[in-house]
């Protein structure tokens, strides 16, 4: 059986991720979830260590998910994994057009790879790492669109 591999750098983990998580996990029965960098963004809140043991503590209690991290591009990881299925979550038309392109360039890459799109669940629809950061700069409680782990993590940074 071939493990699909939930990527993203998770910068922080939400809600939004979760909600993927768990109905991909229900999908596939198994399920990576990858932290990586993102060269896109500048700035990380936390290193990729300490998102990674976020990951890992949010899914600890979901059977049949693992998280690893990786420094390098998702295609190396595939080819080193022998995995080909790849899971992005999409919020709405702005995600989607531009998880289609980095899925198009992948399959171009590597023709094996399939990029399957799960719509998020659209009470988490408006839930984004950025705007995350944004509140939590602001003072603002975001308790209701992270995992506590992620609370904790932010309230201590």
């Amino acid at each position: 059986m071939v493990r699909p591999v939930f990527p993203g750098s998770f910068d922080p983990m939400h809600n939004g991720h979760l909600d993927i998580i768990i109905r991909a996990q229900r999908i596939f029965g198994d399920l990576m979830v990858l932290v990586m960098e993102n060269p896109l963004k500048s700035e990380s809140r936390f290193t990729l260590k300490e998102r990674l043991a976020i990951v890992n503590e949010s899914i600890r209690d979901i059977e049949g998910t693992r998280a690893a991290s990786f420094d390098g591009s998702l295609l190396d990881y595939l080819r080193q994994e022998e995995t080909k299925i790849v899971i992005k979550g999409v919020r709405g038309s702005v995600d989607l057009d531009s998880e289609m392109q980095m899925a198009q360039i992948n399959r171009h890459l590597e023709r094996h790879v399939e990029t399957l799109f799960l719509p998020t669940d659209p009470a988490l629809s408006f839930v984004s790492g950025t705007r995350i950061r944004e509140l939590v700069d602001l003072g603002v409680d975001v308790s209701a669109f992270v995992p506590k782990v992620t609370r904790r993590k932010l309230e201590g940074s």
